[in-house]
């Protein structure tokens, strides 16, 4: 598998399960070393520069989240939402 691949599969995986994971879930699931999960998520990281979203790492987690600049605007539909139960 390559390193494109890897961070593609990685990046399907965080999507699909709107959890975070660690480098060896990822690696046993994905069949690769761990050092490959490093560099994978060493570019997400880069390809979401300047994105609404955001790969974070710490640890040897990794997870999808919001940019910080936007949680207001997060907050503010959430609580739309909430208050339409």
């Amino acid at each position: 598998m390559n390193q494109n691949t890897i961070a593609q599969s990685i990046e399907a995986i965080l999507f699909a399960t709107a959890e975070p994971q660690t480098y060896a879930s990822l690696a046993k699931q994905l069949n690769v070393e761990i050092s490959a999960i490093d560099s994978a998520v060493k570019e997400l990281i880069a390809s979401y520069e300047g994105h609404g979203i955001a790969v974070g790492e710490l640890n040897q987690v990794v997870s999808l989240a919001t940019r910080g600049e936007h949680s207001a605007l997060i907050e503010d539909i959430r609580k739309e939402e909430l208050s339409k139960d």
